[in-house]
């Protein structure tokens, strides 16, 4: 009896030790699932290209539901702040296609690394570096007159502020300033020369019925010689008689902003250069019933 007993109490010890080996080993990096982030191929160096990005599980697959999120590193290869740039719902392994943000600097040192959700986990950083040599392009799209609003008939003028790309406009011309007729939101995709590819905002143009002043929108009413000026321009009305109250003219330069602005009340009205560089410039034709003319003025 005394020797069953002490049986018991062995196999009772032989037992706690067995499952806690077992635990041991289960909760160990023996048998946890590990993700290896293989070498990534990166076919541009532009900002808010994508990157393609291949990984490997081993130690058993996670659990359903997990994601896998890849993450880039500072340019510096740091990742105190890392970036999410790309994920995929999934369990096993795979291939994850991130993006670089457009917000991306120069850099030939960044990183990239996966961490998953279920259970957590995160990855050795990659073995190869990505490099960015090409910030993402600004586009921007400057429009005359500046409140985008016209008369029908008029045009409004749409210029982008990229030199030296191509360009594709909503439109599908491919010149860097295009006019409209018509009511729409208009924007345009520049690419540089290493196919780095950014797309403006939308910018507004409306058409409006210019009640009141109509029988003062030819062109042949308006004209300003010379035109490209070099110190002066003359704005000339030609029928200075016919409805003409609480005129201006207003000059804009590509960005929108005015530089120069001047009431019409005579049938000559001077354009002073002063200041301004030489350049393109917009200008609009303006009564109290609203805008009457557009077009470009050059200063040479």
């Amino acid at each position: 009896m005394k020797k069953t007993k002490q049986f018991s109490i062995s196999s009772f010890r032989f037992s706690v030790c067995i499952m806690f080996a077992a635990s041991f080993l289960l909760n160990s990096d023996l048998f946890s699932q590990t993700v290896i982030v293989d070498s990534i191929i990166q076919t541009s160096p532009c900002a808010g290209s994508n990157i393609y990005i291949p990984y490997t599980v081993s130690g058993g697959n996670f659990n359903f539901g997990n994601v896998f999120t890849a993450q880039l590193s500072s340019p510096s290869g740091s990742f105190n702040n890392p970036t999410n740039i790309g994920s995929t719902p999934y369990w096993n392994t795979g291939l994850i296609i991130g993006t670089i943000p457009l917000t991306a600097t120069f850099g030939f040192s960044y990183k990239v690394r996966i961490v998953a959700s279920a259970p957590s986990y995160t990855s050795a950083v990659g073995p190869n570096n990505i490099i960015v040599t090409t910030i993402a392009q600004i586009a921007t799209v400057s429009v005359s007159p500046s409140n985008g609003t016209i008369c029908i008939g008029d045009s409004a003028n749409l210029s982008v502020i990229a030199p030296m790309q191509n360009y594709l406009w909503s439109t599908g011309e491919t010149t860097q300033t295009i006019n409209v007729l018509q009511s729409g939101a208009y924007t345009v995709t520049v690419t540089d020369m290493l196919g780095c590819k950014t797309t403006s905002s939308p910018k507004d143009v409306t058409v409006q019925e210019c009640t009141g002043v109509q029988n003062i929108s030819s062109p042949d009413v308006f004209n300003i010689y010379p035109n490209p000026f070099i110190e002066s321009a003359t704005l000339e009305i030609s029928d200075f008689e016919v409805g003409m109250k609480d005129l201006k003219i207003i000059i804009y330069d590509i960005f929108g902003k005015e530089v120069f602005i001047s009431e019409i009340n005579k049938q000559k009205t001077e354009i002073q250069r002063g200041n301004l560089p030489p350049g393109i410039f917009f200008y609009k034709i303006a009564a109290h019933e609203g805008i009457i003319k557009t077009g470009k003025i050059i200063v040479q």
